[in-house]
């Protein structure tokens, strides 16, 4: 039709015939049969990456006639699978779900997943178990999978998309609010002069007045206050906007006192966007381990690989001494905690003796009982570091940035033959920061490198037993330097992390590219300078200050599993506070802004006198 604006339609007995036949086609698409057992039987299957969806269907005619619908939602563990197994498990589902109405007679899959079309021709060996055990199931029914274009399975599909849509608040909901609430109330009675018109008005659909601030061009709902923050949440959660996008998106629709100050706490505080948007990383200062003044008393221990095999090595065991920096580099077949352990011994410490300090990483061969019984055994301190922090281990990452850039540089694959002389060149090459050489430091003097064509003259010297003396004497008094780092960075540190009671934990591993950058809340057991211990899955785990964020809630929010995400400690308590007047975003039941987490604050982890909210 031509016509536009608001120009009535006119209503003719062909529109009405029209009207009428819509009705009734609409009817018939929803509407279920009774089963037919002369007719052919299918199911239509479809999977989203939440959902699963299923309609068992009889043919009559040139038409489908619905017998039943089927929808459910993906477990957790269900929606990591490929397109292909959640493909599968929705035919597995729906043949389990409608096997009572067809069984013992043929019926047909379709599916808009091609890939299933092949599932009974391939070879069995190459599924695994969890395929074969519904590939299993669905033979006993049917081995008769055909395709279907995704845009003709439009009932499946959208089961299998169904979302709970509904209204934040119903007219009549926000009416009976609005007179139960007395701050309203009050302003209707004294007529308060401000910036708001407040005036009844009639809502198609509503038995009551409900009152709107009629004072601009848009005319907008007094909201009271116990609706304010459902309100928000159905329209914030939309697409999750910043602060002031979230105050306009309301202004816009709703009125109340102070709504920009409740829109930016409530926007701050929404969990949802605190997992899942990135302000600004921790980066805390940079510390030093202690000095120590003796040689090979403190080394730092890692493992490189794997690599192109090289004479049967992929693995490299590398060491450094943090006062000489002297490194070793062992080739090893195999990074289980024997072969790590067996190396340590052979290669280091019975040639420079048992080192006071070990620092390793988190690795499971360095976690293991047998390289814990050695360093007991040895009288050896073993330091793990934080896991996602390599900066704790920095001095033998650098070695290994140093190792693959001179392997590189030989371009030769056999890499275990060119190790060797590459350390040789480490060890004899000179160091700003200790004002020699590595080799200096072990030895007392240069070693000597291929191509040197002059060497010293010999001189008559100390006998023996006096340059050993001297030797040990001299070695006795030199003192650490210090470390030189190659840059420097401005430290940032939210400060209330020395105050939250939950934080989240920035991701490091690999993963999806639509997975939240962070993960959490969790609860904080007790707090240090460098690293927080916090309890993730039950267990207490000591992260790293620059993985963390703190966790704004309101004094009286509670957090319900949903919004614990990936935590899965149930038995968590949150400490709250029960102050009515408070409108700031609670991080902890510190106050002091002064205050400075240490080892030796033991009220850290004492239990706290007020009101507790159970996980749920």
């Amino acid at each position: 039709t031509s016509i536009k604006g608001s120009h009535p339609v006119p209503w003719t007995p062909e529109g009405d015939a029209a009207f009428v036949e819509c009705k009734e086609e609409l009817r018939k698409a929803t509407i279920l049969a009774y089963p037919d057992t002369t007719l052919p039987w299918a199911i239509f299957t479809d999977a989203s990456e939440y959902a699963i969806g299923a309609v068992l269907q009889q043919r009559r005619g040139q038409h489908w006639e619905p017998l039943a619908f089927f929808s459910q939602k993906l477990q957790p563990a269900l929606r990591k699978h490929c397109p292909y197994d959640r493909e599968l498990h929705a035919i597995y589902a729906a043949l389990r779900k409608f096997r009572y109405i067809f069984e013992a007679r043929h019926i047909t899959i379709f599916t808009d997943h091609k890939p299933l079309l092949h599932a009974f021709s391939q070879d069995p060996d190459r599924a695994t178990p969890w395929q074969f055990h519904r590939l299993d199931f669905i033979s006993q029914f049917t081995t008769d999978i055909q395709h279907i274009a995704g845009k003709d399975n439009i009932v499946a599909d959208a089961l299998s998309r169904i979302e709970e849509i509904s209204m934040a608040v119903s007219s009549n909901e926000l009416a009976q609010a609005q007179a139960e609430d007395e701050e309203l109330q009050q302003r209707i009675q004294r007529e308060q002069h401000d910036s708001l018109n407040l005036r009844p008005v009639n809502i198609p659909g509503c038995n009551k007045q409900i009152y709107c601030d009629v004072s601009t061009d848009i005319i907008r709902p007094y909201v009271p206050t116990a609706l304010r923050k459902k309100i928000f949440d159905a329209l914030h959660s939309i697409s999750h906007p910043g602060a002031r996008a979230s105050a306009k998106l309301l202004t816009q629709r709703y009125v109340w006192p102070s709504i920009n100050r409740d829109c930016r706490l409530w926007a701050r505080t929404c969990l949802a966007c605190q997992r899942n948007k990135v302000s600004r990383h921790v980066l805390s200062p940079i510390q030093n381990f202690p000095s120590r003044t003796r040689r090979f008393e403190h080394i730092h221990v890692d493992i490189i690989g794997p690599y192109i095999p090289s004479k049967g090595y992929r693995y490299c065991l590398t060491i450094i001494d943090r006062f000489t920096r002297f490194p070793e580099a062992f080739p090893i077949d195999s990074i289980d905690a024997e072969c790590v352990a067996r190396t340590l011994f052979a290669g280091w410490i019975c040639r420079y003796g048992v080192p006071l300090q070990i620092t390793t990483d988190q690795g499971t061969q360095f976690k293991s009982q047998l390289f814990s019984a050695l360093a007991r055994l040895l009288g050896s301190k073993h330091i793990n570091t934080t896991t996602f922090h390599p900066q704790s281990n920095g001095m033998v990452e650098r070695l290994h940035r140093h190792l693959k850039d001179a392997i590189r540089c030989h371009e030769n694959s056999s890499w275990v033959d060119m190790l060797p002389i590459v350390l040789l060149g480490i060890r004899a090459a000179w160091k700003e920061d200790l004002g020699a050489t590595p080799a200096d430091l072990v030895y007392g003097e240069p070693i000597r490198l291929p191509g040197e064509f002059l060497a010293p003259s010999p001189r008559s010297g100390l006998p023996p037993s006096n340059l050993a003396l001297r030797l040990r004497n001299y070695f006795a008094d030199l003192a650490p330097q210090p470390i030189a780092r190659h840059g420097q960075r401005k430290p940032f540190i939210f400060k209330e992390l020395s105050t939250c009671s939950h934080v989240f934990i920035r991701r490091d591993a690999p993963h999806h590219a639509f997975t939240s950058p962070y993960e959490g809340p969790h609860r904080v057991i007790s707090k240090h300078e460098k690293y927080f211990i916090v309890n993730v899955k039950g267990e207490n785990t000591t992260v790293s200050i620059d993985r963390l964020k703190p966790v704004y809630l309101l004094p009286d929010d509670k957090l319900n599993e949903s919004e614990q995400h990936n935590d899965d400690d149930n038995n968590n308590t949150l400490t709250t506070s029960t102050s009515p007047e408070s409108s700031e975003p609670r991080t902890s039941r510190f106050s002091s802004p002064s205050y400075r987490p240490s080892e030796s604050d033991s009220s850290l982890s004492t239990p706290s006198p007020k009101r507790r909210v159970r996980f749920r």
